[in-house]
């Protein structure tokens, strides 16, 4: 059976935030070939401050006991600098290369966040380690920040407000990358609007009863509890700056950020792996040209990920891990969702669905 990811053609992943005992458990199954799955770099847990993003989300729109039940497995509130350094040390020791620091306050209320100090220290500490950092961020405050700090990636884009050139060319001078992970929020978009689309990949790939959390009956009973909440204000902004997000992407294209692929899959709401089609093609509606789109999902992606990575593109002595489509992404990008076969270290992935939960 292959897993989702690959089913959607998608053959390396960067994990950002998670329980690494999963992740490490997941990885042995695939390299013991009782899965077909995706190569994966991982960043271990969130790491924020106590009751920060995202937990003070999951705490006022789920309760307190999904509160408990994510508190120290998928994210961490750290109180000092000496906290901070011994979890990015641990994620070391557990083979992560990437650590993922919670900068934004979501939504801006006055919640607590990571001081610039701690961001500052945390790079430091992750560099030594021959470790990148990524930053979940929300406006271009939070860019400026990670941008100062020597942040590798923003991981999100820049949602709100608009950003300026001045600020463009200082993000961009700092060496960032960013993945805007725009098919994140069209999710988001999506389920304010009562209903959820998704795609036709992720219809294919994802169980059914997955799925089924997502139809508008249950989108409704939802949206109560989440009209409570202090989060009701970050949807209202995520509605108002709906057209600014990918003219905020372009301003930082056009000063140089290099951009990458990435759809938040598992990782938000609604968004899953088929989903990754849609962000190349939101990449390419935004106005980049399809060329550089698919450089952000391969080689680009490949090169950050690792310096001395043997895949990403089709050379010799690579690892040959290829998707085959019908059609041409550089006239097309959508294209990309037209899988004919799945290639992972040269051997043909049989794509199967999930079969459904019981």
């Amino acid at each position: 059976m292959s897993s989702t990811v690959v089913y959607a053609g998608v053959t390396t992943v960067l994990d950002m935030g998670g329980d690494p005992s999963e992740i490490l458990a997941l990885k042995k199954k695939i390299a013991a070939g009782e899965l077909a799955g995706p190569r994966i770099f991982f960043s271990g847990w969130h790491l924020t401050v106590p009751g920060g993003y995202p937990l003070d989300m999951i705490r006022d729109v789920y309760g307190r006991l999904a509160y408990f039940a994510l508190e120290g497995s998928h994210a961490r509130g750290v109180t000092s600098v000496a906290d901070l350094e011994q979890q990015i040390d641990r994620v070391h020791e557990l083979g992560g290369t990437f650590i993922k620091l919670m900068v934004a306050t979501v939504p801006p209320s006055g919640a607590p966040r990571l001081s610039e100090e701690m961001v500052r220290a945390a790079v430091k500490r992750a560099h030594g380690h021959a470790m990148k950092v990524a930053a979940h961020i929300d406006t271009a405050d939070d860019a400026l920040i990670c941008a100062r700090t020597g942040v590798d990636l923003l991981a999100h884009g820049i949602e709100a407000p608009a950003v300026t050139e001045a600020q463009a060319q200082q993000i961009a001078a700092s060496g960032i990358h960013v993945e805007p992970t725009l098919v994140n929020f069209e999710r988001f978009d999506e389920l304010a609007d009562g209903h959820y689309a998704g795609s036709q990949l992720e219809r294919e790939s994802e169980p059914p009863e997955l799925l089924a959390q997502f139809s508008d009956e249950k989108i409704l009973a939802q949206r109560e509890s989440f009209e409570k909440s202090s989060f009701e204000s970050w949807g209202q902004e995520l509605m108002r700056y709906r057209a600014e997000r990918p003219r905020n992407l372009m301003k930082l294209f056009a000063a140089g950020v290099p951009v990458h692929a990435g759809d938040d899959a598992q990782g938000s709401i609604a968004a899953f792996a088929g989903g990754y089609h849609d962000e190349l093609r939101m990449e390419v509606e935004a106005g980049m040209p399809a060329a550089e789109v698919l450089l952000g999902a391969t080689a680009r992606a490949a090169r950050f990920l690792d310096d001395r990575a043997d895949f990403g593109t089709v050379e010799t002595g690579k690892t040959a891990d290829l998707l085959l489509v019908r059609g041409d992404p550089l006239a097309e990008i959508s294209t990309t969702r037209n899988v004919v076969q799945v290639f992972i270290a040269g051997v043909p992935i049989e794509r199967h669905p999930p079969p459904p939960q019981r």
